[in-house]
């Protein structure tokens, strides 16, 4: 068995999250008729869910640390939609998760990319 399958082996027979999906917003800044989720620009409406607070997912992030969670992805709806995306970012990586971000890239520009390269690797 390889050094990869003990791993999983072992995280499997202990519970331990290795990988973890984080929706950190259920709104975006497009429309697209294919999409799942219950808000967006165009008609959509408006989630009576409310999003939780940086220090809620500091909190979630910080359980999964000790879980032993690697992985994370964060996602949405599309995350730049939040206005702390970053400080979640930098939170994720400050607590060494490898970090996976998925967007639709319509909130980047120049500050923004420069700002993501600093989270990178």
């Amino acid at each position: 068995m390889g050094r990869y399958s003990e791993l999983i082996d072992r995280a499997s027979k202990q519970y331990i999250p290795l990988s973890m999906l984080f929706e950190v917003t259920h709104r975006c800044n497009l429309g697209c008729v294919h999409c799942y989720l219950p808000e967006g620009p165009w008609g959509r409406p408006k989630s009576p869910r409310s999003e939780l607070t940086l220090d809620e997912i500091a909190g979630i992030l910080d359980q999964l640390v000790d879980a032993g969670c690697m992985f994370i992805t964060l996602s949405g709806g599309e995350v730049m939609v939040r206005r702390d995306f970053f400080d979640i970012s930098e939170y994720a990586k400050k607590k060494v998760f490898f970090l996976r971000i998925f967007t639709n890239g319509i909130g980047l520009n120049e500050e923004r990319i420069k700002r993501l390269a600093k989270i990178g690797p």
